[in-house]
This record gives structure tokens, C-alpha cells and sequence, in this order.
């Protein structure tokens, strides 16, 4: 076996082989998120009080529990843990009889008297934890002798009840009596369960997965491992490239059922019913449950824990109170049960009212469930909306119902839904058949740039959709229909990365009035990205407020306008040298994206924040988010953003110095022929300018930046042409890279770009002052990584020209790295500092905590010399003192 996979760090790559091979997966599950509660319980103890632990079932009550006796044990004290049980209450002294070794045949007063004794005997050798499961199924005899043994010093109680349960009086006297302390286990944080999850799986976990099991479990911990082990079995959680991620619904795995079920099995039938009856229509306004079930039947619900009611403006709508209950419900719930719900829905529904606009698509949906007769379009504005929330097939399903009386513009609903399931070949059908079945010019022209879109987004058709748009417009004699056709030919023209073009076909669009505020806001969305791109940051900082204002009125109709301009917002802030806020907006928006599993911009949120975090110095951090984001644009990549993707993951693996994965994602780029490729060249070449670096061929590292720079320049990509030309500056290749920069300031007058151009003059000139300088700018912008390079080029230039600085210089270069990742790079690799023998001897003695005095002793010189000395291996190093020498020497 290699010795990477003897390496205990590797853990979870040995368990991805252990289940590639057939091996069941023995998973670990450390006490996380308990830390607070642990002390409180053995604190307790310490002071000879016992603790009732109360939660609800699964949250962990058993397993601090058993963390407690676990510190007793190992403090060489004695340990009892006994579990109380429907069945065992029944028998006197059942679950104290089973682990305290009770004579049988003794009556219950005698069988009390013994376990008095025997945990006393116990006792008086030693301390004493007895922790009783499940205490408020215990029978009388053993509550009271649990009341006895609460005031016999040297033996601790821990018991746990289970939240809601009717609690035997006796053990509720113990802690109201203020003999025991009563301590709440809640559900543990979103953090913890992240915390649980990674050191369970041994691994970092991607943030869509984390995700997913804190939907499913709302941080309780039965539920956690289950979902995790039942993913594991099912094949649903999966290792790849170094990251635990996971396909489809952990919901849907055959253990986390069987545990939802066996619960929900416990239920009264009418109970299940309304539980059902939630399920298919949550959310449930508050009136319309009680109409339909009765007002005591949700009060009990309630009461249960079963169902929570949320303000949502001037409504309250009912939700089942986790998650797992609703699907698991839904899953198992027959076809015919199914429909009754939702005829039952549609009938209350009218009866209460219809007063909103959702009111309508949800009689329709659930109209169309019962097999009822829905208007078409009731059934349309239902399918696109089931379309964004995720859910295909069901948009598929509504399409369809309203195809015999819905006219083109259910054809075109029907095209959009197949092809985001991505039956590609039905949905250019539908799209087809639309179009020649059109009522009027409206219809053909929407017909026409949905069947566009679907062959650029879908097919990667550009040309064929471009030509499409241009034979529409030839004979599409409405202005306001034209605009919406320039709109999408913009977009069009941007995947391509022509965004000189886009603001060519935008003005004539903007400026005139008869435009459709949709219309209007398609093409501000994409004017704002491009001059984001162009390196017009406060141009398109103007166009999406001017944008934003329309947002409110058409978030329905387009609903992706607000990560569009999030993300313009971001590049232009990126651009201005305000690289903080950059990644805040893509932090959150990614944040948002996984929240609401939209799989379609987890992907694109993803990979630009990487890009922000690589240049922040958080290396590691976006090569994490890069490997979790790529089975996203496996499944949902529109835009086809996969080869910047791939491009930052060998840029991010070569400064981590992981040659072989830069070397892995180059060459999927060059072999998969990804789509929009064409637009991401630069990306590619700069993957290869790093990978060159850290290889040592500084000659092939430049040609390549040189190759992108180019690239991004001949394509209007002058903000990524930037970077290209930056690089070669990183590198210590200025050339006319520095002249680029400089001319770069004339257009793109910003901070940030003034630094870049200032980094590239100091370089030449090699002015360490000057690079200090630009260090400073960079730290202060938030470019952790940039500052840190050009404080190291400083040092370099100060030792390379004689003059005074090197060691503030490599201190400052230093102080910088600290806040990065292990990034390597050749200006980051510092020149072993030149040390006497006597230097070296005096500064280890100095590291080992020794004073000057007991040195000078040591040494048998004074104490002046040897301050001396250190006072010069200081400067040599670039620290301040004694406590900042580990490590160096």
C-alpha cells in the first residue's frame, strides 16, 4: 500500500475505496455540538447533583449520556446504565432488576431495599454514575428508588425523558424539588451538524450536501447518521475528487424511510390523514386546514409537534414540522389517496376564497391531480413556476394538461419544461409545432426565441439560434416585439463573449419608448454584465440600479434577473478594487443557491466566488468550492461556464502546489469540448501559466499568460485580459505586460487597475519602496495574495539592489501570507536567511523559553552579546522578538 494511503489523513479516501469495493462503511460518530451540555452535566455531578436530560427523540439525550459514563470510566469511577422500556415496566424494578444483577423472587419493597444496597456498596468504594434511558417509562418502585438514591452521596443520576411525554410524578419531583437539574437538549445548530457530518465522513462534505441533511434532519442527530449511512448504502453519498457529495433525494433512502415510518405508523388515523393532506398542499393556509380537518384536529397537530404555523404577511400557512415528514408521506402515499387529497384541496380552496395570484396555480395543480378540468392558462403559469422551483417532470405534467385547449403558448411551455428535463429532442418538437401552430405575431415570436434559446442553452447552437432571431426579425413588423428579439439576441451574443456587440444592439433598445418593461429589463441585465466585463465598472453599477427599480414587478416572469445582476454587481466591485464586497455579494448569492437547491446556480455562484477567494489568498477554500460545484454544472450548466470551472481548478491546484489534479482538470478541458469554451480561453491559459510556475518552467509559464492575454484582448474580455497581463508581473515577467497595464489605466480609470499598472512600473524599476507600496494597495483592496507577492518582490528587489529593507520587506511578506493558504509560488519561496553558527546557537536557545542570562551562562559570554546577537538575527528574520522565532530556526 502507498504511503498516501497510509496516511491517517487520507481517511476518507480509504472509505470511498472501501465502498467502490463492496465494503460496508463503518462510520464514526464523535460527540459534536455538545460541548456546553457535557460540562454542565459532569459539573453537576461534581457538586453530587443529578441532571434529567429532556428532548425529543433522536436529538442525543442517549449519547451524552453515554459521553458522561465514558468520563467516569475513565476516572476509575463505576458505571450503571439501565433502559427503561414499555415492556419492562410492567415488572417491579424491571430495568434496575436487569443490569444491578436483583434477586427475582423478592417482593417489590425487598427488591427496592437490594438496589438501595448495591449501588451503596458500590458507592463506598467509589464514585457512582447510574444513568437511566427513557426514565418516565419507569414503574413506581423504581422512580422511588430513584428518589432514594438522588440524596445518597457518591452516586451521580443521569436520566433521560423524552420531551412531551407524560413523566411518572416521582421523576418529576426530582427536579422540581431542585435534587436534580433538569437540562433541555435541543437540536443541534447548523454549524454542528457541518461539524458532525465532516468528521463523521472524515472529509470535507460539499455545502449543497450539508445542506441537504440539515433540511432533512433540522439538526437532529438520529436523523443525521441515519440519512448519512443510508446514502452511504444506497450509493446516493458518494466520494469524489476529495469532496463527499451526494445525488438526487437522501430523503428516498430505504432506512431514513423505515425510521420516519415506523413513527408516523403511531399515529391515529385521522391524525395521518391531515398529516397526508399537509404533505400534498403544504403550504396550507391556516383557515382552509381548519375547514378541512376541524380546528381541535390542528390544535392537536400542534400540541404533537407535528405542525407549525408561519406568519407569511397577512397570512398564516400551515408546514409539517419537519421535513422528512412530508416526504416520507409523499413517497409512500397510493395514486388514488393522493388524488382524494387533492380534490379535497381544490373544493376547500374555492369555498375560503381564491384572493392572490398563487391561489389560482394551486387550484389548478391540485384540479388537474383530481382529474379535473383546469383553465390552460392556470396550468402554463403552474408549469413555469413548477419549471424554476426545480421540479421538471411536474412541469412537464401541467403542460400537458392544458395542450388541448392552451394553443402554442402551452406547446412553448411544454418545450421549456422537456428541455429542462432534458428530453432535448421532444422539447425542439414542441417548439417547432408551436411555432407553426401560432395565433398571431405574438405567439410566433415568442414561439421563435424559445426554440432559440433551447438550441443555444440546450445545444450549443449559436449560429443556428442567431439565425433564427435574424429571419424572425425580418419579418416581425411590431416594435415592441423587435426589442424582444434584440433583448434575446444580446443575451445570445454575450454567451459568446461579444459583449462590444451587446452594447451595439442595446442602445437603439434602451432609448426607445415603446419597449415592454420585460423587454427593457432583459436587456439592462445584460448591458450591465458586459460592461462589467469591458471594464466599465461604474457604468454598470448605474444599469443595475436603473434595473433593480424593475425587478419587483417582473421577479415572477424573470426570475433569475436578480442573480444576474448580483453577479454583474460583483465583477464591477471586483473591478474598482473593492475585492471585500465582491466576495460578500458571491458569498451570499452562493449561500442562497444552496439554500434553495437551485442546482442551476449553485453551479455559476460557485465558480465565481472561487475565482474572488483564489485571489483573496483562500486557495484551499476555492478549490473546495470548485470540486462540490462541478457535478452541479454536470447536471445544470445554461450558461456553459464548466471551463472556467475547470480553468480555475488547475490555477487553484497549482498554487496549492497539487500538479497532478491541475495537470487532470487541463486535460478534461481539452479532451470534453466543452460548451462556451470559446469565451473561457483565457481561463484555460491562465490554468496553464500556474501549473508552468509550479512546475519551475518560468519560459512555458509566460507564454501561456502572454497566449490568454492575448486571447481576452482580441475577444473585448478586458478585464480577464488584465489579469492575463498581471500574471506576467506575478511572475517577474513584466515586458510589455507593464506598457499593457498602463495603457489599460486610460481606459479602465480605477484604483484597482492603477495598482496593477503601479506593480508592473515598480517591478521594472525595481523600487522595493515601491512595491511596498503596491502591497499595502492590494492589502487594503482585500488581494491577500497579490499583497503578499509584491511584498515579497520587494524583499527580492531590496537584496537584489543592495539598499536597506530586505528583512521589513520578507517580515511584511510574512505578516501577509499568514492570512492566506499554503500558496506556492516562486515569489513566495524565501532565500534561506544567512545566519552565523553563533546566531543560529544563541536563537534555538532562545526559542527553547531560555532568558538572556541563562544564554550568556550557557555560553559562557555576557549577556550585551547576547542580546546582541539576537537583536541582529531579528532583522535578519523580519520578526519583532523571542516569541515569533518558532518555526524559523
Amino acid at each position: 500500500m502507498s504511503a498516501y494511503l497510509l496516511n491517517p489523513r487520507c481517511g476518507s479516501l480509504l472509505r470511498a475505496l472501501d465502498l467502490a469495493f463492496g465494503g460496508g462503511m463503518a462510520v464514526r460518530w464523535p460527540l459534536v455540538g455538545r460541548e456546553v451540555e457535557r460540562d454542565r452535566i459532569l459539573g453537576a455531578l461534581r457538586e453530587q447533583r443529578g441532571v434529567l436530560l429532556c428532548g425529543a427523540a433522536g436529538v442525543g439525550k442517549t449519547r451524552l449520556a453515554q459521553a458522561c459514563l465514558d468520563h467516569a470510566r475513565h476516572r476509575a469511577g463505576t458505571t450503571v446504565h439501565a433502559t427503561a422500556t414499555e415492556a419492562l415496566a410492567s415488572i417491579p424494578l424491571g430495568a434496575l432488576a436487569v443490569v444491578l444483577d436483583l434477586d427475582s423472587g423478592n417482593d417489590e419493597l425487598a427488591l427496592a431495599q437490594q438496589a438501595v444496597r448495591v449501588l451503596q456498596a458500590r458507592a463506598n468504594a467509589g464514585r457512582v454514575v447510574l444513568v437511566v434511558d427513557d426514565a418516565h417509562l419507569l414503574d413506581g418502585p423504581s422512580t422511588a428508588v430513584l428518589n432514594l438514591l438522588a440524596d445518597v452521596r457518591g452516586i451521580g443520576l443521569v436520566l433521560t425523558v423524552r420531551a412531551g411525554a407524560p413523566m411518572p410524578r416521582e421523576v418529576e419531583q426530582l427536579w422540581t424539588s431542585g435534587r436534580v437539574e433538569r437540562l433541555d437538549v435541543e437540536p443541534l445548530d447548523r454549524g454542528a451538524v457541518e461539524r458532525l457530518i465532516s468528521a463523521a465522513l472524515d472529509g470535507p462534505v460539499a455545502s449543497a450536501t450539508t445542506a441537504e441533511l440539515w433540511r432533512l434532519s433540522r439538526g437532529n442527530p438520529l436523523v443525521v447518521r441515519e440519512t448519512v449511512e443510508g446514502g452511504l448504502d444506497s450509493g446516493l453519498l458518494y466520494h469524489r475528487d476529495g469532496v463527499w457529495q451526494h445525488r438526487g433525494s437522501l430523503a428516498s433512502t430505504g432506512r431514513l424511510a423505515a425510521l420516519v415510518e415506523q413513527r408516523l405508523n403511531r399515529l391515529p388515523a385521522a391524525e395521518r390523514s391531515a398529516l397526508e393532506l399537509i404533505a400534498v398542499g403544504e403550504p396550507i393556509e391556516h383557515a382552509l386546514l381548519e375547514r378541512l380537518v376541524g380546528t381541535s384536529r390542528v390544535v392537536q397537530l400542534e400540541e404533537r409537534g407535528l405542525l407549525r404555523i408561519r406568519e407569511n404577511g397577512r397570512r398564516r400557512n400551515a408546514h409539517a414540522a419537519h421535513p422528512l415528514h412530508r416526504e416520507v408521506l409523499r413517497a409512500g402515499m397510493p395514486h388514488a389517496r393522493r388524488r382524494q387529497h387533492c380534490g379535497a384541496l381544490a373544493v376547500g380552496l374555492e369555498l375560503t376564497g381564491m384572493r392572490r395570484r398563487e391561489d389560482r396555480l394551486r387550484l389548478g395543480e391540485w384540479r388537474l391531480e383530481a382529474g379535473g378540468v383546469v383553465e390552460p392558462g392556470v396550468l402554463v403559469e403552474a408549469s413555469r413556476g413548477a419549471l424554476l422551483a426545480g421540479a421538471p417532470e411536474q412541469a412537464v405534467r401541467l403542460a400537458e394538461g392544458a395542450l388541448d385547449t392552451g394553443g402554442a403558448i402551452a406547446r412553448i411551455a411544454l418545450g421549456e419544461a422537456l428541455a429542462g428535463a432534458g428530453r432535448r429532442d421532444a422539447a425542439e418538437r414542441a417548439f417547432s409545432i408551436a411555432a407553426a401552430h401560432a395565433a398571431g405575431e405574438r405567439e410566433q415570436i415568442a414561439a421563435v426565441i424559445s426554440k432559440a434559446e433551447h438550441l443555444l442553452y440546450g445545444e450549443h447552437r449559436l449560429d443556428t439560434a442567431l439565425a433564427m432571431l435574424d429571419e424572425a426579425r425580418a419579418t416581425c413588423t411590431d416594435p415592441r416585439l423587435r426589442a424582444e428579439l434584440a433583448s434575446a439576441e444580446a443575451m445570445f451574443v454575450s454567451f459568446a463573449g461579444d459583449f462590444d456587440a451587446v452594447l451595439r444592439i442595446a442602445e437603439p433598445v434602451l432609448f426607445q419608448h415603446d419597449v415592454s418593461d420585460r423587454a427593457r429589463l432583459s436587456m439592462g441585465l445584460i448591458v450591465a454584465l458586459s460592461q462589467a466585463m469591458l471594464g466599465q465598472p461604474s457604468a454598470a453599477l448605474r444599469s443595475i440600479e436603473r434595473s433593480e427599480a424593475l425587478v419587483p414587478r417582473l421577479r415572477e416572469e424573470l426570475p433569475w434577473a436578480e442573480t444576474f445582476l448580483g453577479i454583474s454587481r460583483m465583477w464591477a466591485l471586483w473591478t474598482l478594487g473593492r475585492v471585500h464586497e465582491a466576495e460578500r455579494i458571491a458569498r451570499g448569492g452562493y449561500q442562497r443557491a444552496i439554500d434553495a437547491d437551485a442546482v442551476d446556480l449553485i453551479g455559476g455562484w460557485g465558480v465565481w466566488l472561487a475565482a474572488v477567494l483564489v485571489e483573496r489568498g483562500r486557495v484551499a477554500e476555492a478549490a473546495h468550492r470548485l470540486a462540490e460545484v462541478t457535478p452541479a454544472l454536470e447536471q445544470h450548466d445554461r450558461f456553459g461556464i464548466m471551463p472556467a470551472c475547470l480553468g480555475l481548478r488547475a490555477q487553484a491546484a497549482a498554487l496549492l502546489g497539487a500538479v497532478d489534479d491541475a495537470r487532470a482538470a487541463l486535460g478534461r478541458l481539452d479532451h470534453a469540448h466543452e460548451p462556451g469554451e470559446h469565451r473561457f480561453m483565457s481561463w484555460r491559459d491562465r490554468g496553464l501559466t500556474w501549473l508552468a510556475a509550479a512546475e519551475g518552467d518560468l519560459e512555458s509559464a509566460g507564454e501561456h499568460a502572454r497566449q490568454g492575454a492575448a486571447w481576452a484582448e482580441a475577444h473585448q474580455q478586458h478585464v480577464w485580459a488584465l489579469w492575463s497581463h498581471h500574471d506576467l508581473v506575478r511572475l517577474g515577467l513584466p515586458g510589455p505586460a507593464g506598457a499593457a497595464l498602463r495603457r489599460a489605466v486610460e481606459r479602465i480609470d480605477t484604483p484597482y487597475v492603477a495598482t496593477l499598472a503601479a506593480h508592473a512600473t515598480a517591478l521594472e524599476e525595481e523600487n522595493g519602496e515601491a512595491l511596498l507600496a503596491v502591497a499595502d494597495r492590494f492589502d487594503e483592496a482585500g488581494s491577500s495574495l497579490l499583497a503578499a507577492e509584491a511584498a515579497g518582490q520587494a524583499a527580492a528587489s531590496h537584496r537584489h539592489t543592495g539598499s536597506q529593507g530586505p528583512a521589513r520587506a520578507t517580515a511584511r511578506m510574512r505578516q501577509l501570507t499568514r492570512t492566506c493558504d499554503d500558496v506556492f509560488t516562486l515569489v513566495l519561496e524565501e532565500p534561506p536567511p544567512e545566519l552565523t553558527d553563533r546566531e543560529l546557537e544563541i536563537a534555538r536557545l532562545a526559542v527553547r523559553h531560555l532568558t538572556s542570562p541563562e544564554i550568556a551562562e550557557h555560553l559562557t559570554i555576557s549577556v550585551r552579546t547576547v542580546d546582541n546577537h539576537l537583536h541582529r538575527v531579528y532583522a535578519k528574520l523580519g520578526v519583532r522578538g523571542r516569541d515569533e522565532l518558532a518555526g524559523l530556526v
